[in-house]
């Protein structure tokens, strides 16, 4: 699916600073992988999810994406940890995707992560950055 499938030119209108045609063209999305770790296993988690940086995400131009890991603090589940990855496009995000699938570390890494997480618990969120 391309991106203006799922993004369909709109007017914006904005009550705050104009934004400058270079930001304007620049289309950005933040892709947001957000997991669960059972009681107990925040930091086994944060361990694995920092080892897949480290051997996997370094394979497919991970620093290219401005990842970051977070955590749960305030107003959020302690046991959800967040992996943030900052693409120009939902091309470049898919290309990812596909290089990742190629890995056979990357399947092992996944199973060796399913039992400190809660199950049901993985999700992928894709905002758009406007300023």
């Amino acid at each position: 699916m391309l991106e203006h499938d799922l993004f369909p030119k709109t007017e914006h209108h904005f009550s705050g600073p104009c934004l400058g045609r270079n930001q304007e063209e620049k289309k950005m999305f933040s892709a947001r992988w957000q997991i669960d770790a059972k009681f107990g296993h925040k930091q086994t988690v944060l361990e694995l999810l920092k080892k897949w940086e480290r051997e996997i995400g370094s394979q497919v131009g991970l620093a290219d994406l401005q990842f970051q890991i977070m955590t749960g603090s305030i107003g959020a589940r302690e046991a959800t940890v967040e992996s943030h990855h900052q693409v120009e496009s939902l091309a470049q995000l898919e290309a990812f995707f596909a290089k990742i699938n190629k890995i056979d570390a990357h399947a092992k890494w996944g199973k060796e992560m399913e039992p400190y997480v809660v199950s049901g618990t993985s999700l992928w969120n894709i905002y758009r950055i406007v300023e």
